[in-house]
């Protein structure tokens, strides 16, 4: 059987695209699983102020939880600080800030993140504080999340029946991965054979020129 190079090329091109075209799924796909949150979600408000504090869909590959606070000011305030604490079997995830100082303008939402790593099975607590300081006094808000871990620091969802139990978000996420993997293996052994096959045709091209010449 006689294969041309620029069939081979072109299949080259093919499985590019396709290798291409997994990443992009794969991106798009793990963004928006971690964008849904796990129904932990509370609010905290005064006149002035509305915060929010969300919980994301933990990471199966690092077991990082991620919580992000939004903030719906009415008033603005050229100094105002968010303090987040964390207490119980977790910790925050290094290279973070958990002090972060605050401008804020009238009808301006703005949302602030922080990573949080589960260490063992227990109970923790996470606490975000917003503190305004205006002309003639201040405003402290404040929202907080227990939530459960098992051994392996995977978050569990309390049931309707009081159990504690993987989220399903987390789980689906779990197999994503798991099959998103065996693609890439796949399609890293088919590239390294095409790689090989194309390296063969080529030398014995060549090497069919050196002996006619």
């Amino acid at each position: 059987m006689r294969i041309s190079i620029k069939s081979v090329k072109k299949y080259s091109l093919s499985i590019s695209v396709k290798i291409f075209f997994i990443v992009a799924l794969n991106f798009f796909l793990v963004t928006g699983f971690f964008g849904l949150s796990v129904k932990a979600q509370t609010t905290d408000s005064d006149s002035e102020l509305t915060i929010t504090l969300t919980q994301k869909v933990q990471n199966p590959e690092n077991k990082n939880i991620s919580f992000e606070l939004v903030i719906d000011p009415q008033i603005s305030s050229q100094r105002a600080q968010l303090t987040w604490q964390i207490t119980g079997v977790s910790k925050f995830v290094e290279n973070q800030e958990n002090v972060v100082n605050i401008i804020l303008t009238k009808g301006v939402q703005q949302s602030y993140s922080i990573d949080v790593l589960p260490l063992t099975s227990g109970q923790s607590e996470i606490v975000a504080e917003l503190e305004v300081f205006k002309v003639d006094k201040r405003s402290v808000l404040s929202e907080q999340k227990i939530f459960f871990t098992n051994s392996a620091g995977e978050y569990l969802e309390i049931q309707s029946d009081g159990q504690l139990k993987l989220p399903a978000d987390y789980t689906n996420l779990q197999t994503f991965i798991i099959i998103r993997n065996i693609i890439y293996v796949i399609a890293g052994l088919g590239l390294f054979a095409l790689t090989g096959f194309v390296t063969v045709k080529l030398f014995m091209q060549w090497l069919n020129k050196s002996e006619v010449k």
